[in-house]
């Protein structure tokens, strides 16, 4: 979500044509390319600072770690 409307992001593992499903499984050293789809859909003349207001509390719980200290 931003401002502007909502933006969704996507990406896929882009196949080569020597990409065979017996060779999947194979070590290989070439890098793996995505292509990706960015589509972003703007309403016109909304409110650029709308009030977020939660419909419920959610299960989800999200932990991250910030910087490398781990003393903290």
């Amino acid at each position: 979500m931003t401002k502007e409307g909502l933006e969704f992001d996507s990406a896929k593992r882009k196949r080569n044509k020597k990409d065979m499903p017996r060779e999947l499984h194979r070590i290989s050293t070439e890098p793996i390319k995505f292509e990706r789809d960015v589509s972003r859909l703007m309403f016109i003349g909304a409110n650029k600072n709308p009030d977020m207001v939660p419909v419920e509390k959610t299960k989800l719980r999200v932990n991250y770690f910030k910087g490398n200290d781990p003393a903290k």
